[in-house]
């Protein structure tokens, strides 16, 4: 009679831990009879989340025109790390935008002992002085190449193990302008409106290249401004589970905007967003419906005119969030 009752409360204690958090382990030899447990904590403390693999690219705007890192833009940019910081097993590299390679780069981790080559490593808790310092030091130059530079980056720090394979990859831009590097100085005429559409499906073709997942035979972003392949062939695949790419720009004309003085709203960025959003995944991946809380955002583009700081890193986190999702949690 004893054992029956001890055989109830133990059952009962393990359907106590969380529903939505744990699932049966899908390997369980039954044969295999674990020792008897007295205490009524352990059963609950024996299970475990398997925090998923999220990889986080920040690039942030260091060109001369840049007028928007402030002090409430860095608050908003460490609380965006302190909520990655006990969930995830996070990777988190920040990248000028005006510079070459890893230049100017730091990479903090979950595991502090990561230390990948090529780029400057700080512990998680250096971060916050780090993000104090950005927009400091901004570059002479005023061109941008944040689309490309986005993909190098991306390409060249996957061996030396900063962006890995089947994680999470969340790339963030945020800049008050936006990419120029397809624009000709030298022509006579320029249509920005017509060709940075162009060149945002080219780079977004060259994105979802590195993402893998990615049916090209169904798709038509690829152009002669594309890096990779019209089959990306010749693209390092990372196989992410998830890709984000967030765009934070001026969504607003030079004279609505309060908070850049560029004078045309951004184009290439929030076109890669939506592109890259809207591309349906082979391994079934469905993203959650995405909501806005205005009327120009949505599918990754958020406003930077809108100077609403604290709450800059919203989307993000909601794109972090959404990692979950998909993610299986196992009991131990």
């Amino acid at each position: 009679m004893m054992n029956m009752i001890r055989l109830i409360v133990i059952c009962l204690l393990i359907f106590s831990c969380a529903k939505e958090e744990f699932k049966a382990p899908e390997n369980f030899d039954i044969d295999q009879t674990g020792t008897r447990q007295e205490s009524s904590d352990y059963l609950c403390a024996g299970s475990h989340k398997d925090r998923p693999p999220v990889d986080l690219l920040f690039i942030w705007d260091n060109t001369s025109s840049s007028s928007f890192i402030n002090d409430q833009t860095k608050t908003a940019l460490n609380s965006l790390v302190a909520n990655i910081e006990d969930r995830f097993d996070y990777n988190v590299m920040m990248v000028p935008l005006h510079a070459t390679g890893n230049n100017g780069a730091y990479f903090f981790s979950a595991d502090n002992s990561r230390k990948p080559s090529g780029v400057t490593t700080i512990s998680t808790s250096s971060a916050s002085s780090v993000i104090t310092n950005i927009g400091n030091y901004p570059s002479s130059g005023s061109a941008e190449n944040g689309a490309q530079r986005s993909i190098d980056i991306l390409a060249s720090n996957q061996t030396n193990g900063i962006f890995r394979r089947d994680a999470y990859t969340i790339i963030v831009l945020m800049s008050n302008g936006d990419d120029t590097s397809f624009i000709d100085e030298s022509a006579a005429y320029n249509n920005p409106g017509l060709e940075g559409p162009k060149y945002a499906k080219a780079k977004a073709h060259d994105l979802l290249c590195l993402r893998g997942y990615y049916d090209t035979t169904q798709d038509s972003l690829h152009n002669s401004d594309s890096t990779y392949n019209s089959n990306c062939s010749n693209a390092p695949n990372l196989d992410s589970s998830m890709m984000r790419f967030v765009s934070i720009s001026s969504l607003f004309d030079r004279n609505s905007c309060n908070v850049t003085k560029y004078l045309r709203p951004n184009i290439v960025y929030k076109n890669m967003s939506i592109e890259i959003h809207n591309r349906p995944y082979t391994n079934g991946f469905t993203f959650p419906a995405s909501t806005s809380s205005n009327a120009e955002e949505g599918l990754d583009v958020f406003n930077l005119c809108r100077g609403n700081f604290s709450s800059l890193f919203d989307g993000v986190n909601n794109a972090i969030t959404d990692a979950t999702i998909a993610h299986s949690y196992r009991y131990w």
